[in-house]
């Protein structure tokens, strides 16, 4: 009966977790975790999601800021790529151009850790007040 009241209770937690999903102060710490940057002083968080309750996290989103803001961190990714200074953290970096006119987002950074099992990438609309997030830890 006790353990039967265990997985229940487990069982609750893991339902109430996965309703709730990712909030914005979690959203905006794995940002800054991930990518090494500060989340953008004017950015609003109008979309993210995560994987639940599993062992592995991966977390997803778009954050509007002013175009300033997405300028500099925009500038920060290009010199970080730009960079002749190797990070021996960083298996593999890449900033790429999407050479299709019709997709909404032109520009595209992957970044990945493997030594901590992380990777992220980041891609930039071309409004200049978007950037889409994906953030996962393996």
């Amino acid at each position: 009966m006790k353990v039967r009241i265990f997985w229940l209770i487990v069982l609750k937690i893991i339902l109430c977790y996965s309703c709730v999903g990712v909030t914005d102060y979690q959203f905006s710490e794995r940002f800054e975790e991930y990518t090494g940057l500060p989340f953008p002083a004017s950015g609003k968080i109008i979309e993210k999601a995560d994987n639940g309750f599993a062992l592995d996290s991966h977390y997803w989103g778009t954050i509007e800021m002013d175009s300033l803001d997405y300028m500099k961190i925009l500038n920060e990714i290009q010199t970080r790529c730009d960079s002749l200074v190797t990070n021996p953290d960083v298996t593999r970096c890449s900033f790429y151009l999407d050479e299709y006119a019709h997709h909404e987002y032109w520009a595209h950074f992957d970044e990945y850790r493997d030594g901590y099992g992380r990777r992220f990438s980041l891609s930039f609309h071309k409004n200049e007040r978007f950037i889409r997030c994906n953030m996962e830890s393996i």
